[in-house]
């Protein structure tokens, strides 16, 4: 993904490089934006993705 193309601020494209490499442990430039959307989309948002208190989603 061109974080350049896809997002028109710094601090999107510092956030988005962050949240790939944190969630998906890849750099941009290997993952497809559509993938990522829709990766994060199932899952119910970002939120989801990052939350850290150890809640269980049995």
């Amino acid at each position: 993904m061109d974080l350049r193309q896809h997002f028109h601020t710094r601090g999107g494209r510092a956030f988005m490089g962050v949240l790939m490499q944190a969630v998906f442990a890849a750099e941009p430039g290997d993952l497809s934006a559509l993938w990522a959307a829709s990766y994060i989309g199932a899952a119910g948002g970002v939120d989801v993705l990052i939350d850290t208190t150890g809640r269980s989603r049995s």
